[in-house]
């Protein structure tokens, strides 16, 4: 997948793994565009038609409220290969008056991974094993239904290099801003009192 050809897979970044006798898994997060109601200014909404379509159909409507997985940068490269790109994507999503990214997370079993993944590693899956692992955390299959699915599924899911790198620069830059805009704004900081 480093080739940039990602198609429809989802990039998922390592956030914990457990290694109980009961829950071998990892959790990972991943990046929605989410759209609700109000958001944007008064009637900003209403006005924006949006069209969904394909060979066979168009219909018209307003959004009220959406949610969708982010695949990749807004460059069409298909893949996240630097920081900029990451911010890049963000920011044009979030300069929708309506519109904003959220982070979300799932759980894949540890035998998924060749190796112990690293907390910050990035792996591509395949949307088949992307939704069963939404479906197991909606508690809409078992746990053992979706570890058998897991184990058919398996090679959908595949190590980023290239994304590691840009998603750990990526984060080490919002830690940066985070400690900067502390210093640079200590109002802003949370209050707290000892007890």
């Amino acid at each position: 997948m480093e080739d940039g050809r990602a198609g429809r897979t989802v990039p998922l970044v390592v956030d914990d793994r457990k290694e109980l006798p009961e829950f071998r898994m990892t959790r990972l997060t991943y990046f929605t565009i989410e759209s609700e109601p109000g958001l944007g200014g008064a009637g900003r909404e209403e006005e924006k038609l949006w069209n969904l379509s394909n060979e066979r159909f168009q219909v018209p409507f307003l959004l009220n409220s959406m949610s969708g997985v982010i695949l990749g940068p807004v460059d069409g490269s298909g893949l996240f290969l630097t920081a900029a790109s990451i911010e890049e994507t963000f920011d044009r999503i979030e300069a929708q008056p309506s519109f904003y990214v959220d982070a979300n997370d799932l759980w894949l079993p540890n035998f998924l991974f060749e190796k112990m993944p690293e907390r910050g590693g990035v792996y591509r899956a395949g949307y088949p094993l992307f939704r069963q692992a939404l479906y197991f955390r909606a508690d809409m299959v078992d746990h053992d239904g979706f570890l058998d699915m897991c184990l058919e599924l398996s090679a959908q899911l595949a190590y980023s290099e290239g994304e590691t790198a840009a998603f750990q620069s990526w984060e080490a830059g919002q830690i940066e801003e985070a400690i900067k805009n502390y210093h640079d704004r200590p109002e802003m900081a949370l209050k707290y009192r000892e007890e």
